[in-house]
């Protein structure tokens, strides 16, 4: 909830801007200026936090050792890919073993600028660890995980599936926008009040929990 109240006055700033921006001009081609690739074996983890200052999240659960993680930087197909390959080359995939988790970022160098770049982070990793996620300005996408969920977002939309046998607690929380919770009965459950909040709670072991400046939250549990 904090991090809600924070950031009222960005989000709203925010949503101006990119409705403004919608109604402006299509969306461009975009073309791919870099592709970073890095797999990790972590060792004693329960955890792994995904942190992006800018751009999209996808995180994909496997029954599986390693972690895989894949970087595409794009720009506008009309834009100076000249320009646009010497900003991406200045963005990095930053790893860090903490105790019982491992963090990765990506991260700009001092004084890189991102106008123009758009990023999609994917990461393939066991569908047992858990995850925590923090995005300032881009969606989230979640599928094939069985563990604990924290997802944080500026402003962009989050999108999870997850297997309702798992769930213990589902807590949701949108400021600007709407948040839903569909079971596997077919039954919708919506957020209600200011922010947008709802809890739904089971006899699993795991949370999964959103919090969002503005944007959709969709959470569909499966069989």
């Amino acid at each position: 909830m904090s991090r809600l109240r924070a950031a009222f006055i960005l989000a709203l700033l925010a949503a101006l801007t990119f409705e403004a921006a919608a109604h402006a001009a299509p969306a461009k081609e975009l073309a791919e200026v870099r592709r970073i690739e890095q797999t990790f074996l972590p060792v004693d983890t329960h955890a792994v936090r995904l942190d992006a200052s800018f751009g999209s999240v996808v995180v994909r659960g496997e029954p599986r050792a390693d972690i895989a993680v894949e970087i595409v930087l794009s720009c506008p197909a009309g834009r100076d890919q000249q320009v646009c390959r010497q900003r991406a080359a200045r963005l990095l995939l930053e790893a860090r073993n903490r105790p019982k988790h491992l963090a990765l970022r990506l991260k700009r160098t001092p004084r890189a600028r991102i106008h123009g770049i758009r990023s999609i982070m994917t990461v393939t990793m066991p569908e047992n660890e858990a995850v925590e996620i923090d995005v300032r300005s881009g969606n989230v996408e979640i599928s094939g995980m069985q563990s604990h969920l924290e997802v944080d977002v500026g402003t962009g939309d989050t999108t999870i599936f997850y297997p309702q046998s798992r769930v213990q607690i589902v807590k949701l929380d949108v400021a600007f926008g709407h948040a839903n919770l569909w079971l596997t009965d077919g039954s919708n459950i919506r957020g209600t009040g200011w922010p947008k909040s709802l809890t739904w709670r089971s006899q699993g072991v795991s949370h999964v929990e959103v919090d969002a400046g503005k944007g959709v939250i969709a959470v569909r549990l499966m069989d």
